[in-house]
């Protein structure tokens, strides 16, 4: 092989690794987010919160309470106004685990909905 044609594929092999990029941090560190408002229904997280589409299942979510007095519980069963962990405005509420994540629901205590903007990832 010629030394014009060494350089050539090598150049070749240079622009054909140029064209890869690194995984973005969205790629390798999957984040979501969710408003909930705990109203006087019980609620929990939607679904493509815990598992978005094509990516893996989350564990982990957290936020702080802002507004509104609430109660939650993630044993299964739907908390009421009176019976469930109650969290006051500021607190931070994190769950943690799949399955505590899928029976997570929560609702107000008084008239004000409470609202929490959680942030859900893969962690420890």
């Amino acid at each position: 092989m010629t030394s014009r044609i060494r350089r050539l594929a090598a150049l070749g092999l240079a622009l054909g690794l140029a064209s890869v990029s690194a995984p973005t941090f969205a790629q390798t560190n999957v984040v979501t987010f969710e408003t909930v408002t705990f109203a006087a229904t019980s609620i929990g997280f939607t679904a493509a919160t815990i598992r978005p589409a094509g990516q893996p299942v989350m564990t982990v979510c957290s936020g702080k309470l802002e507004t509104g007095q609430i109660r939650i519980r993630w044993d299964g069963t739907a908390p009421t106004a009176t019976v469930g962990a109650l969290i006051d405005i500021g607190d931070i509420v994190t769950v943690r685990g799949t399955p505590y994540l899928d029976n997570f629901r929560g609702i107000r205590t008084g008239a004000s909905s409470g609202t929490i903007a959680f942030h859900c990832h893969r962690g420890p």
